[in-house]
């Protein structure tokens, strides 16, 4: 056998290799010797910033009381130690009337509470969020709480039949013990299901209880925790734990998938694509590295146009009956539109007991234009297959034949058969079976028309067609024309159930005509439907469907598109308690023209169509809606969906932000001093506090000015901005970068902070708070003492009054770049590649390590959102520490909710939606992968999107202790309300 050279270059994040020899003890002794210690490169400042503030003893040493204070009533108590306190007036059923008081009780405990005091005081004057008196006083309860806890409620929108990705063919494996199914698109998911088609469970990700064990994950010490964690993979998205595939390279990165190929042999799962990752049909370690060696090809631009080199993976892969050899082909990249798939035109192997062994040639050639005719060449070879003897079978595309070869690599026969894709064969029967459809190439003629067509032939021996019938393909053309297809399906034949089942990838959640994909059409719910797994039988004459998991899926969740970019907005109407998910579906994928409601008390779903393309949106306290392009916002009753004009607004018409799609005329809308939108399409947030005051991000950058335009005082020389028909001029100083400017306006829509945060850059997120404070998730990553944070795709949180500080970037890209001595004399607060070094003045607190998506280390397109809530807490998601942070308004870490698991981790108080046989892993039993959106229903659920388990969380909240006292007990006020 010829042994190939690996030629791939790949970047990766650097690796250190675990080996598990005696349980997590040893494990844990071996990673404190070598594993790298994320603490040690930020100090002692982040692991104060990362430590939950609390103590742990939720108990009243003096019970609540309430008495009247002439109108106002008094509220005492006493907490037995420093920890959280909140404290709300509500209805009698339960509604909050008045957030009156949340936070840490000691020494930067919030307003009102009284600072480093465990007895306190509070005054309620009567009124109600927005600022009006409360009639009918006698209904209300008084409520003191301590400790924040959660608790997994239950599990909404997660189907596992659903596609995860629109680019990439799931693969399949059938086996004994079910049906093993793997997709990838950025994250990546396998799966067991019965031979019937039921959900079994998650093999990827890891089960909680396997993680311990997998060898060779890039484990790190976090700082929150001092816990050692794995660290995900991916050139910008970094969502997975597995290496293997084209999601480790810069292209497709974050559209790729972590296998092109895959094996299952006794109790091993092979995955292959770039290279091989290995893992245990229980979803653990196999013994072995989780990542093995190269198989994939590196080759040259077909032109020098090209600007990058091109990775040929394996699309078929087959294990030797003894699980010694490894058989891969179906080497194949494209080279772009309108060229064919080039495809190597040979057979590989890999020895599976030499953990060194090379990768082999084991029939043809694995090169380019090696293409030939006679026994044991290859033209375009597709897929391959083992029998029970370990003889080798090859579907040679080109050649209309099945070659079928000895373990030593002796040819010894061919088999005619037209165009086959796809093969298998039984280990029992030795039948063979074959599938047939169009696979671009360059060798076909414009004149090639190939039927989609299923066969079952006989063993080797007499390997006639037995059983030939069509195959129900979606939107499949049997010719070339403005179309790229073939690559999206996939079959395999279930020979372990009875009779033996044909699961079928039919499409991809998309179109293949060029033409449409260049118009940007195609891809809609249809596409997506029909894409889904079916699973079908010999019938009579033609195939019989089985099940469908596309229409099972639009049964169960509604919608079978699955997000692009793992991109799920959240959203609460704190008037209904609904939960409303936004996922791309206009606008370059960064808008929405309808939600998803959920109703977390039951699970069910339906389509909510909005009035125009909105790219956020936002729900005020009595259950208006906000929808924002990047120049207007509109408001709406969301029962209705009539628009509520703005008084100070503007008439507008075609207003959408993907017009194309859906536009709205509106009667008054506001107008944002904004010039459009970036280049990813991305806004920067939007919110509104219960005062109904809302905080929109607006895109501006201006120029950047030469310092020669500047005045000897420093002021501007000439004005330099004109946005939304009327001029607009921040402050300008040095050091000032244009970009994500925030403004904030009153429930009339008067403008009543202009660029309340100068100088602030993207953000993935902003929020105001009921005292017009203001939040950002700004996109770039924390420094602490100069030194940053260890992942530097992760992000920064931080409070700031309006208009009382400023960011100062230490950047020539600022639109007025900044000397040395115009930088503040102290170390910078965060940076990415664009700004550099950053500096928040005025900030009453920083938060790092949260949120996804940096400017350094990230992709913008990936992100995150945190969620504030109407007790002034904040819900930030800790992506790679499988946690989300609950913090104060002083910047107080109360607690952490969530950890590490997969779909089958958790047990929630309700399992209807989620598994059937879910396992416990203590604690609050959130189980969370890739978490990176969160919504929030104060003091009810927080809703958290988990993209790495497809599914959203409904995490119930109460508190360790709470205390209720009616104000009927109380004598009448002495100043009536309202006087």
């Amino acid at each position: 056998m010829k042994r190939i050279p690996n030629r791939l270059k790949t970047t990766l994040l650097p690796r250190w290799t675990f080996r598990r020899a005696a349980g997590l003890l040893a494990l844990t002794m071996l990673a404190s010797l070598v594993a790298f210690d994320g603490r040690s490169a930020v100090g002692g400042e982040a692991e104060e910033e990362f430590r939950v503030k609390r103590e742990e003893r939720f108990e009243f040493s003096q019970p609540p009381v309430i008495a009247v204070q002439g109108d106002r009533v008094e509220i005492r108590f006493t907490a037995a130690a420093f920890c959280d306190a909140t404290v709300a007036i509500e209805d009698a059923e339960g509604n909050i009337v008045r957030h009156l008081a949340c936070g840490l009780l000691g020494s930067s405990a919030p307003a009102p509470f009284q600072p480093s005091l465990l007895s306190q005081v509070l005054l309620w004057d009567g009124k109600n969020d927005q600022g009006r008196y409360v009639d009918q006083r006698d209904n209300l309860i008084v409520r003191v709480s301590l400790g924040l806890k959660a608790q997994f409620e239950r599990t909404l929108y997660w189907e596992p039949k659903k596609r995860i990705g629109k680019g990439n063919s799931p693969l399949i494996a059938p086996r004994p013990e079910g049906v093993y199914v793997f997709e990838g698109e950025g994250v990546d998911h396998m799966r067991l299901f019965e031979h019937n088609g039921d959900y079994v469970r998650t093999v990827y990700p890891f089960p909680a209880e396997n993680l311990e064990e997998v060898v060779g994950l890039d484990r790190q010490i976090f700082p929150q925790s001092g816990r050692l964690l794995p660290v995900k993979h991916g050139p910008k998205h970094h969502s997975t734990l597995l290496t293997s595939g084209d999601n480790m390279l810069k292209s497709p990165g974050k559209y790729g998938s972590a296998a092109t190929a895959m094996a299952v042999h006794g109790d091993r799962i092979l995955l292959a694509g770039v290279k091989v990752n290995r893992l245990s049909t229980v979803g653990g370690s196999t013994g072995k590295n989780l990542e093995g060696p190269v198989v994939s090809f590196e080759q040259q631009p077909a032109s020098s146009t090209a600007n990058a080199d091109l990775t040929a993976a394996p699309r078929s892969a087959a294990l030797s009956p003894d699980g010694r050899w490894l058989y891969l082909t179906g080497y194949v990249w494209n080279r772009g539109y309108p060229r064919g798939h080039a495809w190597l035109h040979g057979v590989a192997r890999l020895d599976l007991q030499h953990d060194d062994a090379p990768l082999e040639t084991f029939a043809g050639r694995l090169e380019r234009e090696a293409d030939g005719v006679d026994p044991g060449q290859f033209r375009c070879p597709t897929s391959v297959a083992c029998d029970a003897a370990g003889q080798v079978y090859v579907a040679d595309y080109m050649n209309d034949r099945i070659q079928v070869f000895a373990p030593d690599g002796k040819h010894l026969k061919s088999i005619t058969h037209s165009r086959p894709s796809v093969l298998q064969v039984d280990p029992e029967s030795g039948q063979i079976y074959v599938f047939s459809w169009f696979l671009i190439n360059r060798f076909l003629k414009n004149t090639d028309r190939i039927p989609a067509q299923y066969a079952r032939l006989g063993p080797l021996a007499d390997p006639r067609v037995q059983f030939t019938a069509p195959l129900p393909l979606n939107n499949y053309k049997d010719r070339i024309g403005l179309r790229w297809t073939g690559l999206e399906y996939n079959a395999a034949v279930d020979t372990f159930a009875q009779p033996a089942a044909i699961w079928l990838v039919p499409g991809k959640p998309g179109t293949t005509e060029q033409l449409q994909i260049l118009r940007g059409l195609g891809g809609g719910e249809a596409d997506a439907r029909l894409a889904h797994l079916r699973i079908l039988e010999e019938g009579p004459e033609e195939l019989v469907l089985r099940r469908d998991f596309g229409e099972e899926t639009a049964r169960s969740v509604v919608r079978t598109k699955p997000p692009v970019i793992s991109r799920q907005r959240l959203y609460v109407n704190p008037a209904s308690g609904k939960l409303y998910l936004g996922e791309g579906d206009s606008g370059v994928n960064k808008s929405f023209e309808e939600l998803l409601e959920i109703d977390p008390n039951t699970g069910d779903i339906r389509v909510v169509p909005l009035p125009f393309t909105a790219e956020d949106i936002c729900f005020g306290v009595n259950g208006a809606a906000y929808l924002r392009t990047d120049t207007i916002v509109g408001r709406y009753d969301s029962r209705t969906w009539r628009e509520i004009p703005w008084d100070y607004g503007e008439e507008r018409t075609q207003e959408g932000f993907d017009p194309s799609v859906k536009s709205a005329s509106l009667v008054s809308a506001l107008v944002l001093p904004a010039e459009g939108r970036p280049a990813y399409f991305h806004m920067g947030g939007m919110c509104i506090s219960p005062r109904g005051e809302l905080a929109v991000a607006c895109f501006n950058t201006g120029k950047p000015l030469d310092r020669r335009e500047f005045q000897s005082d420093g002021s501007l020389s000439k004005r330099w901005a004109s946005t939304a028909g009327r001029k607009y001029l921040p402050s300008l100083y040095p050091g000032r970068v244009r970009y994500g400017e925030v403004h904030v306006w009153d429930v009339h829509g008067q403008l009543i902070h202009e660029d309340a945060v100068p100088g602030l850059g993207a953000t993935d997120g902003i929020a105001i708070d009921k005292q017009g404070n203001l939040y950002a998730l700004a996109s770039a990553h924390r420094l602490f003492g100069g030194e940053p944070y260890f992942l530097p795709w992760t992000e920064t949180l931080f409070k700031i009054s309006p208009s009382a500080g400023k960011l100062v970037a230490g950047s020539d890209r600022a639109n007025i770049p900044a000397e040395k001595h115009n930088l503040p004399e102290r170390s910078p607060d965060m940076a990415n590649h664009t700004l550099q070094k950053v500096w928040i003045e005025g900030a009453d607190w920083k938060y790092g390590g949260v949120g996804f998506g940096s400017q350094t280390g990230g992709c913008v397109c990936w992100n995150a959102r945190f969620a504030l809530d109407y007790f002034d807490r904040v819900f930030a998601p800790e992506v790679d520490h499988f946690t989300v942070a609950v913090l104060d308004s002083s910047g107080n870490l109360l607690l952490r909710i969530g950890d590490y698991g997969n779909v089958d981790d958790g047990l929630p108080l309700v399992k209807q939606g989620g598994p059937a046989d879910p396992r416990s892993i203590g604690g609050d039993e959130t189980a969370l992968f890739h978490a990176a959106y969160v919504a929030s229903h104060t003091d009810h659920r927080l809703f958290i999107a988990d993209a790495g388990n497809r599914r959203i969380l409904s995490v119930k909240l109460d508190y360790h202790a709470t205390r209720r006292l009616p104000l009927s007990s109380l004598p009448a006020p002495a100043v009536a309300p309202g006087k």
